[in-house]
């Protein structure tokens, strides 16, 4: 049985858009039901719900099973087929946009590695099947329709991040790293813990403490507090703020905690540092 939808997608605006869905729906296949060698003119994306199949395109050959997926690229032949005593039952979403080609490399698929497996929970799957079951002319159907897209985008895209980062490539880790840099940029006057930060980028807190380590030769600990003082230091420079405003302003409740840990790595108290700085400012520039 197949169920599916079809949406309009050539008009200008659908062409120039980020994101938009080209078509979605469901079937469940009879056996060694096939498609192709053909090509298709959007991105497709299959989600195996249940039973096996082949996917191929070019040189690349998959068995594929449930939790499993497939991407069709534009303009490139694939061929697929369904079982023969275990046929395949999946969902599939057909999308293009300017920004598809980048959201498809954030999630680690290409041509030369096309596939995937998600298997952490639900929530892929429900996306999709909310996608095949939404009504494009209900009203705010097209702004459900994008939303749920972009959805189904950052699922695979956090998968690809997300599991046993300890064998990823460089790359992957270095990601990491810079999602959590620029969380504490952001939050650095926020009352955040480096546990709180691990668990926003999704990895285990002694794991994230090692690579951060590695890529900053500093712990996650280490730079909050650098972070946290040379904002300090900007203040006490350029503004008028009392020494407890200065500590509130970077994430310090405490004053007297503030100014210790201010002493501790600028070698003066704040209101030292600021009278050294009036008095000659180039002897602070360091």
């Amino acid at each position: 049985m197949i169920e599916k939808i079809y949406f309009s997608s050539r008009t200008e605006k659908a062409k120039n858009s980020d994101l938009h869905l080209h078509h979605c729906g469901s079937e469940d296949c009879a056996p060694n039901h096939d498609w192709g060698p053909a090509i298709r003119d959007c991105y497709l994306i299959h989600y195996v719900l249940s039973g096996k199949g082949m996917f191929r395109c070019g040189s690349f050959t998959r068995e594929l099973g449930t939790g499993d997926g497939f991407l069709i690229i534009p303009d490139h032949i694939s061929y697929y087929r369904a079982h023969e005593k275990q046929p395949w039952s999946y969902c599939w979403g057909g999308f293009h946009g300017v920004k598809a080609p980048s959201f498809i490399k954030q999630a680690g698929l290409s041509l030369e590695n096309p596939v995937f497996s998600y298997t952490r929970d639900n929530r892929l799957k429900e996306c999709i099947q909310d996608l095949v079951q939404s009504n494009p002319l209900a009203k705010g159907g097209d702004l459900k329709l994008t939303s749920l897209l972009y959805l189904f985008m950052y699922l695979l895209v956090d998968n690809a991040l997300t599991p046993l980062p300890e064998t990823g490539s460089e790359h992957i880790k270095e990601t990491y790293v810079r999602k959590a840099v620029e969380y504490m940029r952001m939050n650095y006057p926020r009352n955040i813990s480096i546990s709180g930060v691990a668990q926003y980028v999704g990895l285990d807190r002694s794991y994230f403490y090692t690579l951060f380590k590695k890529f900053t030769e500093m712990s996650p600990q280490e730079f909050l507090v650098m972070l946290r003082m040379e904002k300090a230091c900007e203040l006490l420079a350029h503004t008028g703020l009392s020494v407890g405003h200065v500590s509130r302003s970077v994430g310090y409740n405490d004053p007297l905690l503030f100014s210790k840990m201010f002493r501790r790595i600028k070698g003066k108290s704040p209101v030292n540092y600021r009278s050294a700085l009036i008095s000659s400012p180039e002897s602070l520039a360091r």
